[in-house]
C-alpha cells in the first residue's frame, strides 16, 4: 500500500512538472518546490524529493523538475522496500517465527479471503508473534525468554508459536484434525520436524481455514485453563 501511495504521488509530480506555468496549481507547486529543497523539509515536495532520491540515487530529477517513468519507478520502489523489509524483520524479536515462513515483501493471500474479523485477527496476531502465549506474555513480567515455559503439558519447553501449533499435548485432538488436512495436501508431512511442519502450515494457502479453526479451538482451551490471559481475538 505504501508503494501504491508513492506511485500516485509520482503521477501527480509528472502532471505538475508538465503543467503550464500560467496555471495557479503550477504557481503553488513552484513555491512548494522551493520549500521542499530545504534539508528535512516536511511539505509535499519534500516527500517527493525523498522518493525521487530513493529511486534515482541523486537530486537531479527533483532539482530540475524531471518527469519519471512510472513503471520503472514502481519496480525500483518494490526492490528497495523489499530489501529494506528483509533487513528490518530480522531485527524485531516479536517476528522470531514470522521470518521462518514469510519470505516475500507482498500482501498475504489470506488478507483477501472472505473470513470473519475475529478469524483475521487471531491469525494475524499468531503470525506476528503477539498472540497470548508465554513467550509474549512473559515480556510484561520481565521473565527471561528461556523461562517462559508451557504450563499446559509435561514438556519442559518454551510456549512459543511452534510449540503451540505442532506439539503441545493439551491440543492433541485439535491438532489431529489440522494434521489430517495437512497430510492430504502435503506429501511427506509427517516425516518433517516440528519447525518444518510449522513453516509449511503457516505458509500454505490451502490450509488457511484449517489453521484458523485450530487456533480458535486451541486458544479457547487455553483460556478455559485460566492461565494468565483475558485476550480475545
Amino acid at each position: 500500500m505504501i508503494n501504491k501511495q508513492k506511485i500516485c504521488i509520482l503521477r501527480l509530480w509528472n502532471r505538475l512538472c508538465a503543467m503550464d506555468n500560467s496555471r495557479i496549481c503550477k504557481t503553488i507547486f513552484n513555491a512548494d518546490h522551493v520549500m521542499g529543497a530545504k534539508p528535512n523539509a516536511k511539505n509535499w515536495c519534500g516527500k517527493v524529493k525523498n522518493i525521487l532520491e530513493t529511486i534515482t540515487g541523486d537530486n537531479s530529477h527533483y532539482a530540475n523538475k524531471i518527469e519519471v517513468n512510472i513503471r520503472d519507478s514502481g519496480e525500483l520502489l518494490d526492490t528497495f522496500y523489499s530489501e529494506q523489509w528483509k533487513i528490518d524483520v530480522t531485527k524485531k524479536e516479536k517476528l522470531r517465527t514470522f521470518v521462518l515462513f514469510k519470505k516475500d515483501y507482498e500482501a498475504e493471500n489470506y488478507a483477501t479471503k472472505c473470513i470473519s474479523k475475529a478469524s483475521r485477527a487471531i491469525l494475524s496476531q499468531f503470525r506476528l508473534g503477539i498472540a497470548p502465549l508465554k513467550i509474549e506474555i512473559g515480556r510484561f513480567y520481565r521473565i527471561p525468554p528461556w523461562l517462559r515455559l508451557c504450563e499446559l503439558c509435561p514438556r519442559v519447553v518454551v510456549e512459543d508459536e511452534i510449540h503451540f501449533l505442532t506439539e503441545c499435548d493439551k491440543y492433541n485432538s485439535e491438532r489431529a484434525i489440522l494434521f489430517f488436512f495437512a497430510i492430504t495436501k502435503i506429501n511427506g508431512f509427517l516425516d518433517l520436524d516440528r519447525v518444518e511442519k510449522f513453516k509449511i502450515i503457516m505458509s500454505s494457502e490451502s490450509l488457511v481455514h484449517n489453521l484458523i479453526n485450530y487456533l480458535h479451538s486451541a486458544f479457547t482451551i487455553r483460556r478455559n485453563a485460566t492461565l494468565g490471559t483475558s485476550w480475545r481475538p
